[in-house]
């Protein structure tokens, strides 16, 4: 038996100008790409510092563009104590009230035309006459964007008081003793700590913003603890029957803030707030409104001294929220706006 051997076949061998040729192809393919990937570093690294360059300059043009907006409808912030020196005199020409006719209109222009950005309201000359003791400054606080300047003041209030005598007289050959009435004037004295709202405007200028009021001086503890004219047409009208019951509320309110204890308030406002002495409410003007579902109301009305019946207004805004069959003072601002 034979055996036959079976031959392989083998692949054909490149000619060796051929080998040569692909080798190099491949060197030089290699070759190009490694230089590409060295040199799109330092392009890329420069392109993108040229875009973190750019976007931080667009930034800083927009954060100008913004500041210069809000600086339009922002107020000067105080940087200076030079407010002071505004409402010194002013405390004066606002407290001190003559019993003379003309020095009494001409306090009132006075106001109006050198310290007040709101329109004043015509005050009735009763004859009786308030005098500035002393004023010192008390604090300078800011609520909810609002300057508030406080001072602690005395002040004597001089007031006309109609009184009886008994005076003899002779009718016929007899003395008799008959009543006669007179005017006498009775001085009193009192501190309170008088609340300025005001602004700072530009060229270091200075305007009050709403009507002064006061209030009862707080205790300090070593506790840690915290001017245009209103535009209404932006708020929403509340119903017949809400705007009743919302008024009744709030005059029940006024009765209690100049009569009622902190305790009985407590029932009424989430911060109780009274105004303590012989006072009494006149001439209260409440309107409520709805804003974004909030209820709250703006007031107006005189806060009257019980014994010399010489008066001055207040504002307040009061932010309301409804409660079983009645409402409760979330919030109080004394004067018009905060909303």
């Amino acid at each position: 038996m034979k055996f036959i051997k079976e031959k392989k076949n083998h692949a054909p061998a490149l000619p060796k100008e051929e080998k040569a040729t692909s080798i190099r192809t491949t060197r030089a393919f290699f070759l190009i790409l490694t230089l590409f990937l060295i040199s799109s570093g330092p392009f890329a690294f420069i392109k993108s510092t040229q875009m973190q360059g750019l976007i931080r300059k667009e930034q800083a043009t927009l954060t100008e563009t913004i500041q210069k907006e809000l600086a339009k409808n922002a107020n000067t912030p105080v940087t200076s104590e030079l407010y002071k020196q505004f409402l010194q005199p002013f405390i004066t020409a606002y407290i001190n009230i003559p019993a003379e006719q003309q020095a009494f209109e001409k306090r009132l222009t006075s106001l109006q035309e050198t310290y007040f950005s709101i329109t004043l309201e015509e005050e009735k000359n009763t004859g009786t006459e308030r005098k500035l003791l002393s004023s010192d400054f008390y604090d300078l606080v800011n609520e909810n964007g609002q300057l508030v300047a406080q001072y602690r003041i005395s002040y004597e209030i001089t007031a006309p008081v109609t009184k009886e005598r008994d005076v003899k007289k002779k009718e016929g050959d007899k003395e008799v003793v008959v009543k006669e009435k007179y005017i006498d004037y009775e001085k009193t004295e009192n501190r309170v700590l008088l609340n300025i709202p005001f602004t700072q405007l530009k060229n270091q200028s200075f305007k009050v913003t709403a009507y002064p009021y006061f209030t009862i001086e707080p205790s300090l503890t070593s506790q840690n603890g915290q001017s245009q004219m209103l535009d209404i047409s932006q708020y929403q009208q509340v119903d017949n029957k809400e705007e009743k019951a919302v008024i009744s509320f709030i005059q029940s309110f006024l009765d209690k803030y100049v009569s009622a204890s902190l305790e009985d308030m407590a029932f009424m406002m989430k911060e109780p707030e009274i105004l303590t002495g012989n006072y009494q409410i006149s001439n209260s003007q409440i309107e409520p409104f709805f804003k974004d579902k909030q209820l709250f109301a703006f007031v107006t009305f005189d806060v009257i001294d019980g014994e010399t019946k010489i008066g001055h207004k207040e504002t307040m805004t009061l932010l309301l929220k409804q409660r079983e069959n009645t409402y409760f003072i979330e919030t109080i601002h004394h004067y018009l706006g905060g909303i």
